[in-house]
């Protein structure tokens, strides 16, 4: 058999199916731990084995790697590294230009990676324990090529098989590689018919018995037992969902993962599963009562491993405890596709998985503590199903589904307060305006500046050219339909229900967004004509002004400074270099630090008093979203 007819027919395999072989044949090849550095295609070839080291002297060496690279003749070969240091690199984006130049399939490292990028860039394949920034120069050499390695603890030699895809890496002996490739082809046709037969409604716990995997090894891909698989397949009979259950998936509807953490953090609950990880990112929350399975080490004869799968019903999370064991799995691409057409909600594996195109391309979510592609059959069984295991335990799902969403509903408010203190800053240093009420900068707000600027009315600020139907665009709460009565209820019945510090944080949410939502359609209506502000003289603007360095200077001629100069301060104003090369004649006009300091601290107390009278008054009931009249703002009209 030629060397390109066996490359061709391991690329049409996978790194599960060959460690199942590896397995049958008692040989050692696959390992964990040797992963895709990016999101890079499957590889196969023939090894050129590298052993690198620490640099124990002070000596010149030769770049690593350099030589065995400019030495390959062949486009079949993967280069295989062993001895990497953690932390510092033993391959870079160079190496890798260099290697594609060569036609070098691909290299895996027993050790990491830098300039991941630079590998991706060019569609180089690269795969090992990790990535770092870190150089090898003076800390890594080479120590020898072609020799025989130690790779994650399997022997791999010079001209040895490589196959690695997202489930990891395996090495194959070159003198089993005939008999791994002819069993390999069976059981990858096995599971191809143990696929179509669970699409087709066949229970998994009969296509998946261990009875029929170990006949793999005696028979033929068209003998009569294969084609058991076929025959009759009655139609899927999922379990039905418990009412129950339902109602408490609701409950955490809109919630996610850290407000459900710090929900358990405040009732005292431990069920947060650390480096539990998603196989991908998902861009939706699985929620759904677990399903619980726990696995234990195989017996003689091997127990079950996959039959509980008919038990789960319709919207369940399967939850494994495998002890966190990495050395075997418990989930493959047949649980997948069963477990999606059965309605199931997802998968979490105390341990890893496999066959992860599967879950991947399916967007099945699995959460996993990483992905492998040994079987776990003749490994372990399962020991039991629906009792406590080791990934946590909740037992108060409605106390904590009301605490997250609580908490979910506070850093929503908190997020909305942030922004709202920026534009506060803003108010204070371009209006120079440090006691807003209610701490906003509202339409209203800064229409009454200009009419005190101005001397005139509101309404006669306003030049619409042409009429927009604003409303729309400005938030309406459910609380300002409510009459005196019922809204009185509903803030009694909230406030007790959230406590006061989540209360506030709700309320000033709700006026902010409707008052930077005004704020926007204003900006429009402003770019685009439909409210034009008249001319604003010097005597609106800031009679002080503040630059990087923090040092403040009067303007204006109220503080008797010269226009030119205070035209200037207000030019540089803003810039990022605001504070470098003041003039000289600018420092007479600076504001002594004590005094500024004292100004400072009085606005800023001067805040925290009107902060707590707002606060009061949203404690009080007596202000919210209904008490904004935004009148002169959104009866804008046509004319």
């Amino acid at each position: 058999m030629s060397p390109t007819n066996i490359l061709d027919r391991l690329s049409r395999l996978d790194t599960n199916t060959v460690s199942d072989t590896l397995d049958f044949l008692a040989l050692k090849g696959a390992t964990y731990g040797l992963q895709p550095l990016w999101d890079c295609p499957k590889i196969v070839g023939r090894a050129s084995t590298v052993e690198v080291g620490p640099k124990t002297d002070a000596a010149p060496a030769v770049h690593l790697l350099t030589p065995v690279i400019d030495a390959v003749q062949t486009d079949d070969r993967v280069l295989v590294i062993s001895g990497g240091i953690d932390g510092i690199s033993c391959w870079g984006d160079i190496l890798a230009n260099a290697s594609k130049g060569k036609q070098i399939r691909g290299t895996v490292i027993d050790g990491m990676s830098r300039d991941i990028d630079g590998s991706r860039d060019i569609g180089y394949p690269v795969y090992g324990r990790g990535v770092t920034m870190i150089s090898a120069r003076d800390r890594v050499v080479q120590i020898a090529s072609g020799t025989s390695l130690q790779v994650r603890g399997v022997t791999v030699n010079q001209d040895d098989y490589v196959i690695a895809d997202r489930c990891g890496t395996v090495f194959i002996p070159a003198e089993h590689i005939k008999e791994v490739l002819d069993l390999s082809e069976r059981i990858d046709h096995r599971q191809s018919r143990m696929l179509e037969a669970v699409r087709a409604g066949r229970p998994v716990s009969e296509i998946m018995h261990d009875n029929q995997f170990r006949a793999i090894h005696d028979s033929n891909p068209t003998s009569n037992k294969e084609t058991t698989l076929q025959g009759s397949c009655p139609g899927l009979d999922p379990k039905r969902v418990n009412p129950e259950d339902q109602e408490l998936v609701r409950l955490f509807a809109g919630t996610d993962t850290p407000a459900v953490s710090d929900a358990l953090d405040k009732l005292g609950i431990a069920g947060q599963a650390f480096n539990i990880m998603p196989l991908t990112n998902y861009k939706k929350v699985t929620v759904g009562p677990a399903f619980t399975v726990r696995y234990v080490p195989a017996s003689d004869p091997p127990g079950s491993v996959g039959d509980f799968i008919d038990d789960v019903a319709d919207g369940d999370v399967v939850v494994i405890d495998n002890g966190g064991h990495t050395d075997c799995t418990v989930w493959g691409d047949i649980m997948t596709q069963y477990a999606a057409l059965r309605g199931i909600a997802g998968t979490v594996i105390d341990g890893v998985c496999r066959d992860v195109d599967r879950a991947i391309t399916d967007g099945y979510p699995l959460f996993t503590a990483g992905r492998w592609m040994r079987t776990g059959k003749d490994r372990v069984q399962v020991g039991g199903v629906n009792e406590p295991i080791g990934v946590g335990k909740v037992r108060r799902a409605r106390e904590v589904a009301r605490v997250a969403g609580e908490i979910n509903n506070s850093k929503a408010c908190i997020r909305e307060l942030i922004i709202r203190v920026s534009t506060i800053a803003e108010a204070r240093e371009k209006l120079n305006y440090h006691t807003l009420q209610h701490l906003f900068i509202s339409t209203v707000v800064l229409a009454s500046l200009l009419c005190f600027a101005t001397g005139t009315q509101p309404h006669a600020l306003l030049n619409h050219n042409s009429g927009t139907h604003v409303e729309s665009r400005i938030p309406r709460f459910p609380i300002e339909d409510l009459s005196p009565l019922e809204w009185r209820a509903e803030h009694e019945r909230t406030r007790a229900s959230l406590g006061d510090e989540a209360y506030l944080a709700l309320r000033k949410s709700e006026i902010d967004q409707k008052m930077r939502s005004s704020n926007d359609v204003l900006d429009d209506m402003i770019k685009t004509g439909q409210w034009n502000f008249p001319p604003i003289g010097n005597d609106v603007k800031p009679d002080r002004i503040g630059f990087g360095d923090g040092r403040v200077f009067d303007v204006g001629i109220k503080h008797g400074v010269p226009d030119y100069i205070t035209d200037a301060m207000y030019a540089r104003y803003g810039l990022e270099a605001s504070a470098r090369n003041i003039p000289e004649e600018w420092l007479e006009f600076e504001v002594p630090i004590e005094k500024s300091r004292e100004e400072k601290e009085q606005r800023e107390k001067e805040r925290q008093e009107a902060l707590e009278m707002e606060n009061t008054r949203i404690l009080n009931g007596r202000y919210s979203v209904r008490d904004i009249d935004m009148g002169c703002f959104l009866n804008l009209k046509s004319s």
